[in-house]
């Protein structure tokens, strides 16, 4: 168990991985795959019994209305980019950096078979009056207000635990939003990605926190092509300060995927800084080159 014991990296649009599985080639070099597991707040729209349906961006595609392909479509988004309609193609982390990001789920069935293995459901461990209604997080802005964010990774795991599965790679929390000391929700779009320290697990030692997509995308952010969760994604993968030195290890530029937020360049009203640097993709390969390979994707309906 993870005790509290923690340093937040980056705070708002924000900043995971132990040896990754290489296939096929990226440039002449190998593709990293990246394993992530989810697990859903409850109180959350992906954790209802019936969610509200989530466009799945695709042509010809149903709308995603269950917690594994909507939240299966979130780091699908983050490795293939977006397409949106009659606008320039906006990149991902596979065509930019050979990374592909794929679910933590390493066996479709439980132990000795059964039922499927779904990304997992968790309780809201502190919620009413200052901390918010269910499904929204107290902001870890340091270790002193941190443990709520502690205690549902540990919730996390132990769901993890119960249907057998190794919990390997990034663990990631999809959450309705953040409060403040007071209670008070902050804006819709921020996430946040935090440095563990302690709890003896082998997983790698980051978490990150997004917001329902249902919220970012029907908001005025419009992050059709995910890119909150990209831009965790990048700093989970090494990009920090050392790499980026405008505050919360960001950058300047409007056109990077690790700029201050979602930004929309060309005027269509969807955001699209989405590049990386050469020197952020040597960074996020150099991380991703130590990550848990033999994974597989959950069910999907384009299969």
């Amino acid at each position: 168990m993870f005790t509290g014991s923690l340093l937040v990296v980056a705070h708002f649009h924000f900043q995971i991985v132990p040896d990754a599985g290489a296939a096929a080639a990226f440039n002449g070099q190998d593709v990293f795959i990246v394993p992530v597991s989810w697990c859903a707040l409850n109180g959350t729209n992906v954790a209802a019994a019936t969610p509200t349906p989530i466009p799945s961006g695709y042509p010809d595609t149903v709308n995603d209305n269950n917690i594994d392909t909507i939240l299966w479509r979130r780091h699908e988004r983050a490795t293939d980019g977006y397409q949106p309609p009659n606008q320039p193609y906006i990149p991902g982390f596979q065509s930019q950096a050979g990374i592909t990001f794929r679910s933590g789920i390493d066996k479709p069935r439980e132990f000795g078979g059964g039922a499927a293995v779904h990304f997992q459901k968790v309780d809201d461990p502190t919620f009413g009056g200052t901390n918010g209604d269910e499904g929204y997080v107290r902001a870890p802005e340091d270790s002193s207000n941190a443990q709520e964010a502690v205690d549902i990774l540990n919730r996390c795991l132990d769901k993890w635990r119960d249907v057998n599965q190794p919990r390997l790679g990034i663990f990631i929390i999809n959450i309705k939003g953040f409060v403040d000391g007071q209670g008070i929700r902050l804006p819709t779009g921020a996430a946040v990605t935090m440095n563990l320290r302690g709890g003896g697990e082998p997983i790698y030692q980051k978490l990150i926190l997004v917001p329902d997509n249902v919220n970012t995308i029907g908001s005025g952010i419009n992050d059709k092509a995910d890119l909150i969760l990209a831009h965790e994604l990048g700093h989970a993968l090494g990009l920090d300060c050392s790499i980026n030195n405008a505050p919360g290890c960001h950058t300047t530029d409007p056109l990077r995927l690790m700029f201050f937020g979602p930004t929309d360049n060309n005027g269509d009203s969807i955001p699209d800084n989405s590049l990386l640097t050469q020197v952020e993709i040597d960074r996020v390969r150099s991380t991703a080159s130590r990550i848990s390979p033999h994974l597989i994707d959950p069910t999907r309906p384009d299969n």
